[in-house]
């Protein structure tokens, strides 16, 4: 399992110098690109408030679809459990907009690089008690990663068919 982990990690490695000279350019000229770069990175990350003790929660949408899905979850949470600090996290710009308009009240993040140190800094940097996953959101190295830190990740509104079943 190690090894499959570090031919991932190589591979997402292989594709990002490969394409590094496309980022590059485009980040020079694209202020927007820029920042989801150094965002994915984590190389920049929002100051997070001090949740004065309460447990955070991270709840993640890859993009429009699954953030405008999470907000029945956000506020059966907010309302059953005002003692959570919940995060909402996404990973492309239009996610990040929709789930600042939909949840203003809440701290938004960029989800990272599905690169095992990226996935690492990421779960450090937020620590939160447990993850929700909306939809079928797998990435290896932050379940990985989560299951290191031992926090629990839940998934909602996903399914999985018996044809892709074997694909897990």
């Amino acid at each position: 399992v190690t090894l499959l982990h570090g031919f991932y990690d190589f591979l997402w490695l292989l594709a990002i110098a490969l394409g590094s000279p496309w980022w590059v350019g485009r980040s020079l000229f694209d202020a927007g690109f820029r920042a989801m770069v150094l965002e994915r990175w984590m190389l920049r990350f929002p100051e997070l408030s001090d949740c004065g003790g309460r447990q955070r929660l991270l709840i993640h949408g890859v993009s429009v679809g699954e953030v405008k899905c999470a907000q029945s979850l956000v506020r059966a949470l907010e309302e059953r459990h005002p003692e959570l600090e919940v995060l909402i996290s996404s990973t492309t710009s239009t996610g990040l907009e929709v789930a600042r308009k939909l949840f203003p009240q809440r701290t938004v993040v960029r989800f990272p690089l599905d690169l095992s140190f990226t996935s690492a800094a990421f779960l450090a940097r937020i620590a939160p008690r447990g993850v929700v996953l909306v939809e079928l959101e797998i990435w290896p190295n932050f379940l990985r990663a989560c299951n290191r830190a031992r926090i629990p990740v839940a998934v909602v509104n996903g399914r999985i068919t018996p044809k892709s079943f074997g694909r897990y």
